[in-house]
């Protein structure tokens, strides 16, 4: 025997809903959760009676315990990339979806939340009451997240929310949380969650931080110049102060030339200063300038027409578009061989036809960095992958595809709809 308990925080509505008629019961008043008694066999749990029409404002908030017996598993949360740095990454993708494996009747709510760092509760993100569209909460909207969902009554269990950060900050950084509620085919409640990290590379130094000690030393330089511009500028008033009274006082010429004397060494000293930071500036300054590739490397290449590479095999992008590097990238192969040391960032972007799914890995001399999936029931689709990565010479890079179908370079107006693009940052 399941034995639970039930927390109800706040219902909310603007209007009522009839979803199927098996399974919710007509009413033309408030919306009732109907809690005094268990349910018996093949009876809704709890039994949710509302109008005729479709609701507009429900927001419902329900917390479930269920003892070890119940329906097992986890919700499953996949953040794509699961690291991203400031500038550079240009999409993180988090979809929530019912657990696998899981007797599912029917998906109720599904919702993303972000974890607040000060009182580690959990923030609304993103809220998806499957009779309505998805939206983008307050954070959400301060996120600067885009939000689209997936429901079918004949398969809710292949049913997700999808929440895309849009050029992430370092506020995007924490702990996401993943929420869903189910019926099972008994009627019975079940809620699942799961949990996952957004990792920011600058935030958690990740990326080598040597631009920003630079620039704080230059900084501190400059600070200290200023003051030593300062001290000599009143050391000018006081050298004229003197010289002043010094005209006017014959008298006291033998005083008068040994402050002078004093005051002209304590000039030389600041001068001697003053030289010797200009030099230490300029030193710094040079090795800044070494950090900067004297020789860029860059690429950018797209497929041509469709190509439909096997299983575990490059995608070869086939036309290059753009290159520094002469034959760094081969259109014959799709390998990037790496032709200087260095921190590079690497893009892939895939489109694949309607109804069918593209699996493909961002790889290193075979290694994989990050993947890219893409499946879309009605239209073309299209995902994309990145990486930061520390790469020798010889080393080699290219797109590897895992699994689906044919690999879409040209549609419509657009010309590069499938491309893979990298550059040396320092």
């Amino acid at each position: 025997m399941v034995w639970f308990r039930r927390r109800l925080n706040t219902v909310r509505y603007h209007s009522v809903c009839e979803r199927q008629s098996n399974r919710f019961t007509d009413y033309d008043h408030n919306i009732q959760i109907t809690a005094q008694r268990r349910p018996e066999h093949g009876e809704l749990f709890p039994v949710i009676m509302c109008g005729r029409q479709v609701v507009l404002g429900l927001f419902l908030s329900l917390s479930l315990w269920f003892s070890a017996d119940a329906a097992g598993g986890s919700a499953d949360l996949e953040i794509l990339p699961a690291a991203f740095l400031t500038g550079v990454t240009k999409d993180v993708q988090l979809t929530c979806r019912p657990p696998p494996a899981t007797a599912i009747a029917d998906v109720i709510t599904i919702q993303v939340t972000k974890t607040r760092e000060s009182d580690h509760s959990h923030v609304p993100l993103a809220s998806y009451v499957t009779t309505h569209s998805p939206v983008a909460e307050a954070l959400g909207v301060q996120l600067g997240a885009s939000v689209s969902g997936h429901y079918d009554p004949s398969g809710p269990a292949a049913s997700f929310l999808l929440v895309t950060l849009h050029r992430p900050g370092e506020e995007a950084d924490g702990e996401y949380s993943c929420e869903v509620n189910t019926l099972d085919p008994s009627g019975m409640l079940h809620s699942y969650s799961s949990r996952a990290a957004l990792l920011s590379l600058a935030r958690n130094e990740s990326v080598p931080t040597f631009y920003q000690t630079l620039l704080r030393e230059l900084r501190h330089d400059l600070d200290s110049l200023t003051s030593d511009l300062d001290t000599l500028q009143r050391s000018h008033l006081a050298a004229n102060a003197t010289i002043s009274d010094l005209d006017t006082k014959l008298s006291a010429v033998s005083t008068a030339q040994g402050k002078f004397a004093s005051l002209s060494s304590d000039l030389n000293t600041h001068w001697t200063d003053i030289d010797n930071t200009t030099s230490s500036l300029q030193s710094q300054l040079s090795y800044f300038r070494t950090l900067t590739p004297d020789s860029p490397v860059n690429f950018h290449a797209c497929v041509s027409g469709t190509v439909s590479p096997s299983d575990n095999s490059n995608i070869v992008f086939n036309v290059l578009s753009h290159h520094t590097a002469d034959n760094a990238y081969s259109t014959s192969t799709g390998f990037f061989t790496v032709p200087t040391n260095g921190t590079y960032f690497f893009q892939t972007g895939i489109t694949g036809r309607a109804n069918t799914h593209t699996y493909a890995s961002l790889t290193v001399s075979g290694e994989a960095l990050s993947s890219v999936y893409a499946f879309d029931d009605y239209y073309y689709n299209q995902a994309m992958a990145s990486a930061v990565v520390e790469l020798r010479v010889g080393e080699t890079v290219s797109v590897l595809k895992k699994s689906g179908g044919p690999i879409e370079g040209s549609l419509n107006r657009a010309t590069c709809e499938s491309y893979f693009l990298g550059t040396l940052l320092w």
